[in-house]
């Protein structure tokens, strides 16, 4: 009996020491596990995107090192980013928008490697039209060896749907832009293909650029005015640094000139006057990026084999404040599933 007991005992001893160097093994291995050292370049700061992206990898347990840097809105500034990313080295370089990510790593088919970053894995964040914006060869596959990331747009069908839901009478839209921005110039011409099937018209009108080439802010007002003329049944926001810098202003004079804004994006509802709004969250466009760039970091994936995925799920939300305002009452469908604001 005495013998069983011991070979009891030393049978749970060597199991226990067995958990115990597995546990002093895992502590190990994570203790050596390399840092990863991430560059996020954006545009005015880390916000609620680039927020949802870092989140992301951490919670996953990836051991990184951010480096952020911004350039304040300052285009000018993004050939001193290139500099430094080329002389760091990361193992990852991330850039927020449009603008940073084509001034960073250039548009499709460039060979420009002293002006760009050609040979870093870098993910693009918070891009709406990669393709549109000759970011990429086309929306499921960047066609390049060193970036990857997200399709993050809503798909103008589903749009048009919404705003004929909301008005069954739907026969023009209206879109004010800057003809600077080629993102927006590709956004508007993308629009007018997807409207004409539903036998809806477009009307445009341009900003006034100043000497700097930029849209200037005081054309806004004037530009609403104009297009408000036209009688459109929604003005469409589209993707735009300009437009997001001056959301307040810009959705605020489409109100007091009589029109209701429907956007794809989350800020001119939430930091505007749109009216309605069908859009990827935030923290879902942050968290997709966030995605791509774990595959290339733990998995060792080469980002220009990884598949371009989209984001699936939305929100339709209406700003009922502004709906009352502009006496433009959501009819029982849309209420049914749509959230309301204020």
């Amino acid at each position: 009996m005495c013998g069983r007991m011991s070979a009891a005992l030393l049978g749970l001893a060597a199991g226990i020491l067995s958990l115990w160097l597995q546990g002093a093994l895992a502590f190990a291995q994570l203790e050596e596990a390399p840092t990863h050292q991430v560059y996020i370049a954006t545009y005015r700061g880390c916000e609620e995107v680039c927020q949802a992206f870092k989140s992301y990898l951490t919670d996953r347990g990836l051991p990184v090192e951010f480096i952020e840097r911004s350039i304040d809105r300052d285009v000018t500034r993004i050939p001193d980013l290139v500099k430094e990313v080329k002389g760091l080295r990361p193992d990852l370089l991330v850039t927020w928008g449009t603008a940073i990510s084509l001034g960073m790593v250039g548009p499709y088919g460039t060979a420009d490697s002293k002006r760009y970053v050609t040979d870093i894995p870098t993910v693009y964040l918070y891009v709406a039209d990669p393709a549109g914006a000759n970011l990429v060869e086309r929306p499921d596959v960047s066609g390049r060896p060193n970036l990857a990331g997200a399709n993050i747009q809503v798909p103008l069908e589903a749009q048009l749907r919404i705003m004929q839901s909301y008005h069954p009478d739907l026969q023009r839209i209206g879109v004010v832009y800057g003809a600077n921005e080629l993102n927006s110039v590709a956004a508007v011409t993308a629009l007018r293909v997807a409207a004409s099937l539903f036998d809806v018209e477009v009307v445009e009108r341009q900003l006034e650029l100043g000497p700097d080439g930029l849209p200037l802010p005081q054309s806004i007002e004037p530009s609403m005015q104009a297009i408000a003329e036209t009688d459109p049944d929604f003005l469409v926001t589209v993707s735009s640094t300009f437009i997001i810098q001056n959301i307040e202003t810009y959705t605020r004079a489409a109100v007091d000139a009589g029109l209701p804004v429907f956007t794809s994006a989350e800020l001119p509802i939430r930091d505007g006057d749109a009216m309605l709004a069908l859009f990827a969250s935030l923290a879902s466009i942050g968290q997709i990026a966030g995605y791509q760039a774990e595959q290339i970091l733990r998995d060792g994936a080469l980002p220009g084999e990884l598949t371009t995925p989209s984001l699936q799920r939305f929100t339709l939300l209406i700003n009922m404040p502004v709906a009352l305002e502009l006496e433009r009452y959501p009819p029982m469908l849309v209420l049914q599933f749509a959230e309301l604001m204020g």
